[in-house]
Protein backbone atom coordinates (compact mmCIF):
# COMPACT_ATOMS: atom_id res chain seq x y z
CA UNK A 1 0.00 0.00 0.00
CA UNK A 2 1.55 3.31 -1.07
CA UNK A 3 2.28 6.19 1.29
CA UNK A 4 -0.19 8.49 -0.49
CA UNK A 5 -3.02 6.41 1.00
CA UNK A 6 -2.27 8.13 4.31
CA UNK A 7 -3.46 11.43 2.81
CA UNK A 8 -6.86 10.22 1.69
CA UNK A 9 -9.95 11.46 3.50
CA UNK A 10 -10.88 7.87 4.32
CA UNK A 11 -7.59 7.35 6.14
CA UNK A 12 -8.03 10.62 8.00
CA UNK A 13 -11.52 9.62 9.10
CA UNK A 14 -10.37 6.19 10.23
CA UNK A 15 -7.50 7.69 12.23
CA UNK A 16 -9.89 10.16 13.84
CA UNK A 17 -12.29 7.33 14.74
CA UNK A 18 -9.43 5.34 16.30
CA UNK A 19 -8.34 8.35 18.36
CA UNK A 20 -11.89 9.01 19.59
CA UNK A 21 -12.26 5.37 20.54
CA UNK A 22 -9.10 5.61 22.65
CA UNK A 23 -10.16 8.86 24.28
CA UNK A 24 -13.67 7.58 25.04
CA UNK A 25 -12.21 4.98 27.40
CA UNK A 26 -9.18 6.80 28.82
CA UNK A 27 -8.12 10.12 30.33
CA UNK A 28 -5.40 10.43 27.70
CA UNK A 29 -5.57 12.84 24.77
CA UNK A 30 -4.01 11.54 21.53
CA UNK A 31 -2.99 13.69 18.57
CA UNK A 32 -1.73 12.31 15.26
CA UNK A 33 0.39 14.61 13.09
CA UNK A 34 1.43 13.62 9.57
CA UNK A 35 4.23 15.36 7.67
CA UNK A 36 5.19 14.57 4.07
CA UNK A 37 8.80 15.55 4.90
CA UNK A 38 10.41 17.26 7.88
CA UNK A 39 13.59 18.58 6.22
CA UNK A 40 14.92 19.26 2.71
CA UNK A 41 18.00 16.94 2.88
CA UNK A 42 19.91 18.95 0.29
CA UNK A 43 23.12 17.18 1.27
CA UNK A 44 21.80 14.04 -0.45
CA UNK A 45 21.22 16.01 -3.66
CA UNK A 46 24.75 17.40 -3.55
CA UNK A 47 26.14 13.93 -2.94
CA UNK A 48 24.29 12.56 -5.97
CA UNK A 49 25.55 15.47 -8.04
CA UNK A 50 29.12 14.87 -6.89
CA UNK A 51 28.98 11.17 -7.73
CA UNK A 52 27.67 11.85 -11.23
CA UNK A 53 30.18 14.66 -11.76
CA UNK A 54 33.04 12.31 -10.82
CA UNK A 55 31.63 9.65 -13.13
CA UNK A 56 31.54 12.15 -16.01
CA UNK A 57 35.10 13.24 -15.25
CA UNK A 58 36.30 9.64 -15.14
CA UNK A 59 34.60 8.93 -18.46
CA UNK A 60 36.24 11.95 -20.08
CA UNK A 61 39.66 10.93 -18.79
CA UNK A 62 39.60 7.20 -19.53
CA UNK A 63 37.25 6.56 -22.45
CA UNK A 64 39.22 5.99 -25.69
CA UNK A 65 37.74 8.90 -27.61
CA UNK A 66 38.95 12.42 -28.32
CA UNK A 67 37.51 15.38 -26.41
CA UNK A 68 38.37 19.00 -25.85
CA UNK A 69 40.11 19.77 -22.57
CA UNK A 70 38.25 23.06 -22.43
CA UNK A 71 34.93 21.17 -22.24
CA UNK A 72 35.89 19.18 -19.12
CA UNK A 73 34.84 21.76 -16.50
CA UNK A 74 31.50 22.41 -18.20
CA UNK A 75 30.72 18.72 -18.75
CA UNK A 76 31.59 17.97 -15.13
CA UNK A 77 29.38 20.80 -13.91
CA UNK A 78 26.51 19.61 -16.08
CA UNK A 79 26.92 16.15 -14.56
CA UNK A 80 26.70 17.63 -11.06
CA UNK A 81 23.56 19.60 -11.90
CA UNK A 82 21.85 16.61 -13.49
CA UNK A 83 22.71 14.33 -10.57
CA UNK A 84 21.52 16.81 -7.95
CA UNK A 85 18.31 17.60 -9.84
CA UNK A 86 17.53 13.92 -10.37
CA UNK A 87 18.00 13.17 -6.66
CA UNK A 88 15.74 16.06 -5.70
CA UNK A 89 12.96 14.55 -7.84
CA UNK A 90 13.47 10.94 -6.76
CA UNK A 91 12.52 10.60 -3.06
CA UNK A 92 13.67 6.95 -2.81
CA UNK A 93 17.15 7.92 -4.04
CA UNK A 94 17.32 10.90 -1.70
CA UNK A 95 16.27 8.66 1.20
CA UNK A 96 18.94 6.06 0.36
CA UNK A 97 21.63 8.76 0.25
CA UNK A 98 20.56 10.26 3.59
CA UNK A 99 21.93 8.54 6.72
CA UNK A 100 19.25 6.75 8.70
CA UNK A 101 20.45 8.47 11.85
CA UNK A 102 19.84 11.89 10.27
CA UNK A 103 16.32 10.89 9.20
CA UNK A 104 15.52 9.75 12.74
CA UNK A 105 17.02 12.86 14.36
CA UNK A 106 15.19 15.20 12.00
CA UNK A 107 11.90 13.45 12.71
CA UNK A 108 12.48 13.67 16.46
CA UNK A 109 13.17 17.42 16.30
CA UNK A 110 10.08 18.02 14.17
CA UNK A 111 7.98 15.92 16.57
CA UNK A 112 9.19 17.95 19.57
CA UNK A 113 8.24 21.17 17.77
CA UNK A 114 4.82 19.76 16.83
CA UNK A 115 4.26 18.68 20.43
CA UNK A 116 4.48 22.31 21.50
CA UNK A 117 2.68 23.70 18.44
CA UNK A 118 -0.38 21.52 19.04
CA UNK A 119 -0.58 22.42 22.73
CA UNK A 120 0.01 18.96 24.13
CA UNK A 121 2.16 20.40 26.92
CA UNK A 122 -0.63 22.72 28.09
CA UNK A 123 -3.14 20.19 29.42
CA UNK A 124 -3.71 20.35 33.19
CA UNK A 125 -3.59 16.57 33.56
CA UNK A 126 -0.39 16.29 31.47
CA UNK A 127 -1.89 13.13 29.94
CA UNK A 128 -1.33 13.65 26.24
CA UNK A 129 0.43 11.69 23.51
CA UNK A 130 1.63 12.85 20.11
CA UNK A 131 1.97 10.27 17.34
CA UNK A 132 4.12 12.01 14.74
CA UNK A 133 4.72 10.50 11.30
CA UNK A 134 7.43 11.63 8.90
CA UNK A 135 6.39 10.00 5.63
CA UNK A 136 9.56 10.68 3.63
CA UNK A 137 11.67 9.63 6.59
CA UNK A 138 9.60 6.49 7.15
CA UNK A 139 9.73 7.30 10.87
CA UNK A 140 7.19 7.44 13.68
CA UNK A 141 7.85 9.35 16.90
CA UNK A 142 5.55 8.80 19.88
CA UNK A 143 5.96 11.56 22.47
CA UNK A 144 4.03 11.27 25.74
CA UNK A 145 3.68 14.17 28.15
CA UNK A 146 5.20 13.97 31.63
CA UNK A 147 2.05 12.55 33.19
CA UNK A 148 2.37 9.31 31.26
CA UNK A 149 4.86 6.73 32.51
CA UNK A 150 5.74 4.50 29.57
CA UNK A 151 7.55 2.02 31.81
CA UNK A 152 4.27 1.37 33.64
CA UNK A 153 2.57 0.41 30.38
CA UNK A 154 4.69 -2.72 30.08
CA UNK A 155 6.20 -4.74 27.27
CA UNK A 156 3.02 -4.65 25.20
CA UNK A 157 3.36 -0.87 24.94
CA UNK A 158 6.86 -1.32 23.54
CA UNK A 159 5.49 -3.82 21.04
CA UNK A 160 2.74 -1.39 20.05
CA UNK A 161 5.27 1.36 19.39
CA UNK A 162 7.31 -1.08 17.32
CA UNK A 163 4.18 -1.93 15.30
CA UNK A 164 3.54 1.78 14.65
CA UNK A 165 7.09 2.26 13.39
CA UNK A 166 6.94 -0.89 11.27
CA UNK A 167 3.72 0.33 9.62
CA UNK A 168 5.57 3.15 7.86
CA UNK A 169 8.98 1.53 7.40
CA UNK A 170 9.64 0.17 3.93
CA UNK A 171 6.29 0.43 2.16
CA UNK A 172 3.92 2.40 4.44
CA UNK A 173 0.61 0.66 5.15
CA UNK A 174 -2.21 2.77 6.52
CA UNK A 175 -4.18 -0.32 7.63
CA UNK A 176 -1.25 -1.51 9.77
CA UNK A 177 -0.79 2.01 11.14
CA UNK A 178 -4.41 2.36 12.26
CA UNK A 179 -4.42 -1.16 13.68
CA UNK A 180 -1.34 -0.31 15.74
CA UNK A 181 -2.93 2.97 16.81
CA UNK A 182 -5.99 1.10 18.08
CA UNK A 183 -3.74 -1.21 20.12
CA UNK A 184 -2.86 1.76 22.28
CA UNK A 185 -6.43 1.98 23.58
CA UNK A 186 -6.64 -0.99 25.99
CA UNK A 187 -3.18 -0.29 27.39
CA UNK A 188 -3.97 3.36 28.12
CA UNK A 189 -7.41 2.45 29.44
CA UNK A 190 -5.88 0.08 31.99
CA UNK A 191 -3.31 2.62 33.22
CA UNK A 192 -5.31 5.83 32.79
CA UNK A 193 -9.03 4.99 32.83
CA UNK A 194 -11.66 7.54 31.99
CA UNK A 195 -12.50 9.67 34.99
CA UNK A 196 -9.14 9.34 36.70
CA UNK A 197 -8.24 12.85 35.56
CA UNK A 198 -10.13 15.66 33.81
CA UNK A 199 -10.09 15.27 30.05
CA UNK A 200 -9.23 18.34 28.00
CA UNK A 201 -10.21 18.43 24.38
CA UNK A 202 -7.39 18.51 21.84
CA UNK A 203 -7.99 18.18 18.07
CA UNK A 204 -8.53 14.54 17.08
CA UNK A 205 -7.96 15.01 13.36
CA UNK A 206 -4.65 15.34 11.59
CA UNK A 207 -4.29 19.12 10.98
CA UNK A 208 -4.76 20.21 7.37
CA UNK A 209 -1.33 21.83 7.21
CA UNK A 210 0.24 18.48 8.08
CA UNK A 211 -1.37 16.85 5.08
CA UNK A 212 0.07 19.08 2.40
CA UNK A 213 2.81 17.69 0.19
Amino acid sequence: MAHHHFYRDEARQRATAAIRQIEAATSVQVVVALRPRVDDYRAADYLAGLVLALAVLAALLYLPMPFSLSSVPLDTLVGFVIGAAACARLPPLRRVLTPRRLLAESTHRAACAAFLDHGLSKTKSRLAILVFVGMFERCVEVLPDVGIEEAALGAEWTQTLAALRASVAGTPDVDDFIAALRRMGPLLQHAYPRGKAPVEDLPDEMPDEERRS
